[in-house]
């Protein structure tokens, strides 16, 4: 009977990223195990077509932000559209985001 070989790290998630995290630790020597219900790469999502967003990695408030979002409010086709009957109700998620994206919360 062989004996179990307990991993060092269990990666949970077998898509994209779950892999490449995967790979790259078992590259630094660490014996991983990975963790899905489904075949590696099965339940990927197709929405991003195998692709990692630069989104996933930037924060998305940077300071400065705010000067821009009053012209892209008055834009129909800018970035960011709210019908102004629901602006009362993301105010205070609009104020939070823009507040977390102060030149104090950037790493120089």
């Amino acid at each position: 009977m062989t004996e179990a070989v307990v991993p060092d790290v269990t990666v949970l998630g077998a898509g994209l990223v779950g892999i490449c995290c995967a790979l790259s630790l078992a590259e630094k020597g660490l014996r991983v195990h990975m963790v899905d219900r489904d075949a590696p790469g099965q339940a990927t999502s197709a929405g991003n077509a195998g692709i990692i967003s630069p989104w996933s990695v930037v924060p998305q408030s940077m300071p400065g932000l705010w000067k821009k979002v009053p012209g892209w409010l008055m834009d129909p086709q800018g970035p960011v559209t709210i019908k102004p009957s629901y602006l009362p109700r993301v105010a205070t998620w609009g104020l939070r985001f823009l507040y977390e994206g102060r030149q104090e919360r950037i790493q120089p």
